[in-house]
């Protein structure tokens, strides 16, 4: 996810799709995200879920509050559905507008571009989403597919993707392509 923010939507898909997934790798250009970022990818391993259980417990010695409760009781609840191989995690600092991976290493690249309200592009390209379609090209392997989601009323179209099919969700559009 070259847009990745705090993780949450690979976080997600490594609790859901575990053991069908080697690696998962995120980027932002701010710093402070992919801190929050690896905290959270952390999660995915049996070592990181178990440090934010004995963060949560003591939190409830402090506070004794039913928040903590129910995120010790999540963690606990998550730690069981965990894949027995560890999925190997990174988030790093790199601008989504640049290609910051190796040729060929991705095999879905999936993102949830910025939408100008709480989090903008840092750029002056008049087209950040065809940009960054051009310069991740060549990190995708052959057959890898994109999904990108943006606003609804964002049409994605790039010449060198195949556009395979796009869905809507409130707000939001995700759209599947293909490099060619």
């Amino acid at each position: 996810d070259p847009c990745g923010g705090s993780a949450h939507l690979l976080t997600t898909l490594g609790f859901l799709h575990g053991e069908r997934i080697q690696s998962l790798l995120c980027s932002d250009i701010r710093s402070d995200a992919v801190k929050i970022a690896n905290y959270n990818l952390d999660l995915l391993s049996s070592i990181g879920i178990k440090n934010r259980a004995s963060t949560l417990r003591k939190l409830i010695k402090l506070y004794d509050k039913p928040s903590h409760y129910d995120a010790l009781n999540s963690a606990i609840s998550l730690s069981n559905s965990l894949s027995l191989d560890a999925i190997k995690t990174q988030a790093f600092v790199a601008d989504a507008l640049t290609q910051s991976i190796a040729r060929s290493s991705v095999d879905l690249l999936i993102t949830d571009v910025p939408y100008n309200n709480l989090v903008i592009w840092d750029s002056n390209v008049t087209d950040p989403i065809s940009h960054l379609l051009d310069k991740q090209y060549n990190t995708l392997r052959k057959g890898a597919v994109v999904a990108i989601t943006t606003l609804k009323s964002q049409k994605i179209s790039h010449e060198r993707y195949e556009h395979l099919k796009h869905i809507t969700v409130g707000k939001r559009r995700i759209s599947f392509l293909r490099p060619r």
